[in-house]
């Protein structure tokens, strides 16, 4: 119920994903099926490595998304997603903890994702 209420959100606000990588975990792989309902012909990845990855094997599976891509959906786990929303955005307090099936919406400050860094995005919005 609240991965529908998340890709509702992401539809009625026309923040589509260009694409979504996904943790290889079961639960992970039922969230992107319920938002790719939504977004049909949303190219979803599967990334082993995702799964309670750390925060720099997150900007590393971040920084090879396809350049083209203006929007990527990270279909992760905690505490990797909480330490990446804080990275990204060190200005937010208290710090973002990231709930299952939350969502953080953020602006880069950057040209691209291979160029993220520490405070290369701003926290637009969170559910």
């Amino acid at each position: 119920r609240d991965v529908d209420a998340v890709a509702q959100w992401l539809e009625r606000e026309a923040a589509r994903p260009d694409l979504a990588l996904c943790s290889s975990a079961v639960r992970t792989r039922e969230t992107l099926e319920i938002v790719s309902r939504r977004f049909p012909g949303l190219g979803g990845t599967i990334v082993d490595g995702l799964y309670l990855a750390s925060l720099s094997e997150l900007v590393a599976a971040l920084g090879r998304a396809d350049p083209a891509a203006s929007r990527v959906l990270l279909v992760g786990h905690n505490p990797g997603l909480s330490a990446l929303v804080a990275w990204l955005d060190p200005d937010v307090r208290p710090p973002v903890a990231m709930a299952p099936a939350g969502l953080a919406v953020l602006t880069l400050r950057v040209d691209g994702w291979a160029d993220l860094a520490p405070g290369a995005a701003e926290l637009r919005q969170r559910l």
